[in-house]
């Protein structure tokens, strides 16, 4: 059996419960983002994005040369470390106050004096070439500009001193180095001309200047009796000794009469001990007059024959560093 409504139905919703509990927390969002804009462009923004933005200033070749963020107000320049930077090559730049490691400086120059004075004239000898800087050395290699002959020069300076030379068709022509307290040079100007070999010690050097110091002095006629040590000996001179006479009495010399006559170091190392006459010529007043002195390294011994004749009329005054 069927039940038919005969007429309508209205249903309504009524609910007076309570809330339920709160359910738990739900898990956490993805981490948000410092940076909340980024733009470039060769002019900064007069208008000031929220902070935490950022902006490159770049120039017209899109080369990026300035960092500024943003507080919120204004925009704040920003320094960048070098330590952050990772490049192959860098152009253009300045850098101060660095320390470089374990790098290599490669400069390249045209045109530059290679002349001893090293300034600049139309008469000047210039060259071009390459410099280059590392594992200790400074290597410098180029040309002659405008050479006759293919000229080149090769110049290093590092921990093993200092080097030059210049090199054409025939080989070095001209080299100097300086190592270890030790100078030498050479040259060898054309195919035709002879190698001039030079080397400086300090050793000669210090005899250089030494030449002309006064090792022994007094007024001898030196006879058999006398014998003389010198001061320095011979082999340690530049080129040897040197004796100074004029005329007088042993003990009485006078200023008058001078002559000078020389003994050099590969004689006395030679010959040590031989006997040498030394003529010491004529004056006005006094006829010819000679020496006869036997020479060691360190000593000088007369002979009876200059205490006679005109020989007596004359003594040793000085012995000198030649």
């Amino acid at each position: 059996m069927a039940v038919k409504a005969q007429a309508s139905i209205s249903l309504a919703l009524v609910s007076d419960g309570k809330a339920g509990a709160t359910g738990p927390a739900g898990p956490p969002g993805p981490a948000g983002k410092d940076i909340t804009s980024y733009a470039s462009g060769t002019v900064i923004p007069s208008t000031v994005p929220p902070a935490n933005s950022q902006f490159w200033l770049i120039d017209s070749a899109g080369i990026a040369t300035k960092f500024y963020r943003s507080d919120g107000t204004n925009w704040i320049e920003q320094p960048i470390s070098a330590s952050a930077i990772s490049a192959a090559t860098f152009n253009g730049l300045t850098f101060n106050g660095v320390i470089f490691n374990g790098s290599k400086f490669v400069s390249s120059f045209s045109r530059q004096s290679v002349d001893a004075a090293g300034v600049q004239s139309e008469l000047t000898t210039t060259g071009s070439g390459t410099a280059t800087l590392g594992d200790g050395y400074l290597v410098i290699d180029g040309k002659i500009d405008d050479a006759s002959s293919d000229e080149a020069f090769h110049t290093e300076v590092g921990p093993s001193g200092v080097s030059n030379r210049v090199t054409s068709d025939l080989g070095v022509e001209r080299s100097v180095s300086l190592s270890m307290g030790e100078l030498s040079l050479y040259s060898k100007e054309s195919d035709a001309s002879p190698a001039y070999i030079g080397t400086l010690t300090s050793e000669k050097l210090q005899q250089i200047n030494n030449t002309g110091n006064m090792l022994w002095s007094g007024a001898w006629k030196m006879a058999a009796s006398t014998t003389l040590t010198v001061e320095k000996n011979i082999n340690e001179c530049l080129n040897g000794w040197a004796l100074l006479w004029s005329g007088g009495d042993t003990n009485a010399p006078q200023n008058y009469n001078y002559t000078t006559t020389y003994i050099s170091k590969g004689f006395a190392a030679r010959h040590s001990g031989a006997g040498v006459h030394m003529d010491l010529g004529g004056t006005k007043t006094l006829d010819a007059a000679f020496k006869y002195c036997y020479f060691t390294q360190t000593t000088i011994k007369g002979n009876d024959a200059n205490a006679t004749g005109t020989s007596n009329n004359y003594v040793l005054r000085e012995v000198f560093e030649w």
